[in-house]
């Protein structure tokens, strides 16, 4: 070994020694930075001005308003009849068909009415019978009249003779009993020359029946209109009640719409209205206005009638019905209006500052809205999106479109 060279041992320590004190260096420099951090003051997110809503306003005026009910419904004939025989038979004739336009009286369907034509012979020879009946107790009760008298006369003058003899005696007694037999025989003739009005009105009413059954065995139609079906076949027994042919009016078309009793109050029968129907508007009237409501939807039936030309039953049509005007009132749009349950209110802007006004409804009048309460004329209402306002908030007002 060299005396200048270094000493081995030592070199490993001082290598030692400095990597301890790297590491301890290290350490304590991490220990600061988590200091640091840790005790670094939160820093505060500046804060910034919410900026002012913009909501449209409507300025608050007074106006005249036209109201009009719109009442929708459907078309139906003004007349509609289904239509049976009064008596039970064998259809022998069908004269029309489903869409056949035909005249008050048209004959629709025939029965065989043979048996019906030999009640109406013995009607009349019963009735003729009848005539004749009366009037020969006529001319007996004439005849029988002219014997009682007769005969009262024979019994007078017998006793005026007095009855001496047997003989006087049995002859008394036999006209006596002539006379007896001859007012009870007057008696009866009386009685039936008596009711001979009503025997007569008997006969007759039965003829008059007779000729009616023969009557009913052709179905007529009860009005100008179209068929619109047909039940029954030529040769089909059909009985009392049985519809067999079914008839509507369309000349005429009635559009019935069922209202509240606050619109019922405000109509009446004759009035006017614009029915609008297949594009088309026309003049109708109001034939029926029902005065007490259904029991099952509190409602009032209407039924408002119309020219049917170029109408089709069961088609949409509704019904504009003008209302008194309202005049010099308050409106706002019906979005302007705020709810909270029953009550109402409006929001107005002053000095860029909303607040609450509550407000009582009034009619409303398609998009208007009729206002009273603590409102003034010329006030800015906000007219829409009012869901999103409360008492105090700043707004920015723009005057809406």
């Amino acid at each position: 070994m060299k005396r200048g060279s270094p000493n081995p041992g030592k070199r490993v320590h001082i290598n030692t020694l400095s990597y301890k004190s790297f590491l301890f260096l290290l350490l304590v420099v991490v220990f600061i930075v988590i200091f640091l951090v840790v005790t670094e003051p939160v820093k505060e997110a500046p804060t910034r001005e919410i900026p002012p809503l913009q909501v449209d306003v409507t300025r608050l005026h007074k106006e005249d308003l036209l109201p009009r009910l719109e009442l929708t419904g459907y078309l139906q004939p003004a007349r509609k009849a289904k239509l049976h025989f009064e008596l039970s038979g064998q259809i022998t004739g069908r004269l029309v068909e489903a869409g056949q336009s035909v005249r008050e009286e048209t004959v629709l369907l025939r029965l065989a009415e043979g048996d019906f034509l030999d009640k109406v012979k013995e009607a009349e020879a019963r009735l003729a019978q009848e005539k004749a009946a009366i009037e020969r107790d006529r001319q007996l009760l004439s005849y029988v009249i002219t014997n009682r008298e007769l005969q009262e006369a024979e019994v007078a003058r017998m006793e005026k003779l007095g009855q001496a003899s047997l003989a006087s005696q049995s002859k008394y007694g036999e006209t006596l009993q002539n006379l007896l037999r001859l007012q009870v025989e007057e008696e009866n003739l009386r009685y039936s020359v008596g009711i001979a009005a009503a025997r007569l009105q008997l006969r007759e009413s039965a003829l008059r029946q007779a000729r009616r059954n023969v009557a009913r065995t052709r179905l007529t139609a009860p009005f100008d209109g179209v068929v619109n079906a047909v039940n029954a076949e030529k040769g089909d027994y059909v009985t009392p009640g049985q519809t067999v042919v079914e008839i509507v009016q369309v000349d005429s078309m009635d559009l019935y719409v069922e209202v509240s009793g606050r619109v019922a109050a405000t109509l009446r029968n004759g009035q006017k209205v614009l029915v609008e129907a297949d594009g088309k508007s026309r003049e109708g009237r109001i034939i029926a206005l029902q005065r007490a409501p259904d029991p099952s939807t509190f409602t009032f039936g209407v039924r408002i009638r119309v020219a049917g030309a170029g109408l089709l039953s069961g088609s949409l049509a509704r019904a504009l019905v003008m209302q008194p005007p309202l005049r010099d009132v308050l409106t706002v749009p019906v979005s302007a209006i705020a709810r909270e349950g029953d009550a109402a209110a409006v929001f107005v802007v002053r000095d860029g500052v909303v607040s609450r006004v509550p407000v009582i409804l009034g009619r409303r009048v398609e998009g208007r809205q009729v206002v009273s309460g603590a409102l003034e004329e010329g006030a800015l209402v906000v007219s829409r999106d009012v869901a999103l306002l409360e008492n105090g908030l700043r707004v920015i007002a723009r005057q809406a479109p």
